[in-house]
């Protein structure tokens, strides 16, 4: 997606309207790969973090938003970007992402996966029988999405999101922006990477496609906020200083005259 500067400016008029400010910290960032460099070896990571990605093979198309990156999903492909840091352990997750599936239905599909598949490791993929499942190895089962991502679905545009929080004992799909399924069975701290977009490690996962706009939280995202990520776009909804840096709060305004 393209990334600028952006300056907001709001202004109230309580006589017509009310409107409310909902805000999130920027440091609930985790990470933030928008694949919007559109060239070179290197997806960057716009949080403060920085754990940026060394592309392998994926080529560079346009995306949802800007660019993106595109995987040829055959067996074996070096088709995958790969994220070499433990970026951390956490009790409480957002993960949102855009994709496009063109092939290998029937078959495991990796988002994102952990490298490995040790107790916490997170693996987020489409899997026989072609559900959406959010994997925490340790925690209680697999959550499988109600949506099947078979031959009818694929060449479409599809907007995947899942919060996790062992403290509110919550898993949960927001999949177009609508809430899918859920469970209360968020029981283990994610260790969130070193791992891959696109691939797994351990080999045969490999996402035939496109991946767009992936940003994760350290915190539980209400439905209205992953709506207007999926609607606007990372750096429309967060503002993006001049460096590519995510710096200020989430600016949520909602009417509710």
């Amino acid at each position: 997606m393209k990334v600028k500067l952006a300056t907001i400016v709001v202004c109230l008029f309580p006589m017509f309207c009310h409107l409310s400010m909902g805000e999130i910290n920027p440091d609930s960032i985790i990470s933030a790969w928008l694949f919007d460099e559109g060239k070179g070896n290197t997806v960057k990571d716009l949080s403060t973090a920085k754990h940026h990605g060394s592309v392998k093979k994926p080529k560079w198309v346009k995306g949802k938003f800007g660019s993106a990156l595109e995987f040829d999903g055959k067996p074996g492909s070096m088709d995958y970007v790969l994220i070499e840091e433990n970026i951390g352990t956490f009790s409480e997750m957002t993960f949102c992402a855009w994709g496009i599936y063109t092939g290998n239905v029937g078959k495991f599909r990796m988002v994102w996966a952990n490298n490995g598949w040790a107790g916490g490791d997170l693996h987020y993929q489409i899997r026989p029988p072609n559900e959406l499942v959010w994997a925490v190895n340790g925690d209680g089962g697999h959550l499988f999405s109600t949506i099947f991502f078979d031959d009818k679905q694929k060449d479409k545009w599809w907007h995947f999101a899942t919060v996790y929080s062992t403290e509110k004992k919550v898993r949960k799909y927001y999949i177009n922006g609508k809430p899918d399924k859920s469970d209360d069975k968020a029981t283990v701290k994610i260790l969130f990477g070193p791992g891959r977009l696109g691939s797994w490690d351990g080999g045969g996962r490999e996402w035939m496609g496109i991946l767009d706009e992936i940003i994760v939280f350290n915190t539980v995202l209400e439905q209205e906020d992953i709506q207007m990520i999926m609607k606007q776009g990372v750096a429309k909804t967060l503002s993006v200083d001049q460096t590519g840096k995510l710096t200020t709060t989430w600016a949520n305004i909602k009417s509710s005259n």
